[in-house]
């Protein structure tokens, strides 16, 4: 499922150094959210008060949020779209239910948590370079 924002920008859009048009490109987010169907290996939501897992790119960047719970342990828990896969496998510290953990994020999508609880997955603070760079 596809979420957007819209931001109105005034300026001289026709200038290339315009600061709208520096502001425009930074805000020119593509968003996706994963559906319940989405998730494998028992993953979903963690739900209220948790924001929804979702991944936002832009500026060659993609950057995780959002907290899961659930699933299977060293189990995939859903797969990222192809523009927002990384070039290389990437590996990040994660709170997992308290206890830190590594979370993977492959060439295929996968998002998988090596470690800690299935309770919480915190997925906030997670970004990596998309395959446009």
């Amino acid at each position: 499922m596809l979420s957007g924002r819209t931001l109105t920008i005034h300026g001289d859009l026709s200038r290339p150094g315009d600061w709208a048009n520096r502001v425009r490109d930074r805000l020119a987010l593509e968003w996706v959210q994963p559906e319940a169907a989405d998730f494998t290996h028992g993953w979903s939501h963690k739900g209220a008060p948790y924001l929804a897992a979702a991944a936002r790119r832009g500026n060659g960047r993609v950057h995780l949020e959002g907290v899961v719970a659930g699933g299977t342990v060293g189990q995939p828990m859903f797969i990222l779209p192809e523009p927002f896969r990384p070039l290389a496998t990437v590996r990040f510290l994660v709170d997992a239910g308290g206890t830190p953990a590594a979370l993977e994020v492959n060439t295929g999508g996968q998002i998988t948590v090596l470690g800690g609880s299935n309770t919480a997955v915190c997925l906030d603070g997670v970004t990596f370079l998309d395959r446009t760079r």
